[in-house]
């Protein structure tokens, strides 16, 4: 059920990820189980991004949220297991669906051709980048 919830709450998921052996649980979450919440989730932008183990840059999940005050959180995944991570994901999207959602200025995206919403339908994406 939190899986469907994700699109309401969350505008993008991204994952910075180094290839270290303490990134494996977000690794194996990356693998296993991001394909099917990116399928049930179609409005939300994913993106999973490899980093080398010499960057200062901290591997993490970065969750920005749809509300009103376009909040940003950084989780450090670093010896989290994949289950770890998924509790930490549907803890973020309990909050995220208790904060005050922001009212679109357009309805642009809305707007689109049956044909384009149709086309996207059959069109494969490896990554939405």
């Amino acid at each position: 059920m939190w899986r469907t919830l994700l699109n309401t709450c969350v505008k993008d998921l991204r994952f910075v990820l180094k290839p270290n052996a303490e990134q494996h649980g977000a690794w194996h979450f990356v693998e296993s189980k991001l394909p099917e919440i990116r399928m049930m989730n179609q409005n939300t932008f994913f993106t999973v991004t490899e980093i080398s183990d010499e960057a200062e840059t901290d591997s993490a999940m970065h969750i920005n949220y749809d509300d009103q005050d376009l909040r940003v959180e950084a989780i450090l995944t670093a010896g989290m297991s994949c289950d770890d991570i998924e509790q930490a994901l549907k803890q973020r999207i309990q909050l995220g669906m208790q904060m005050k959602r922001s009212k679109p200025l357009s309805n642009w995206e809305r707007d689109l051709p049956v044909d384009v919403v149709e086309a996207s339908k059959y069109v494969k994406h490896y990554d939405d980048g």
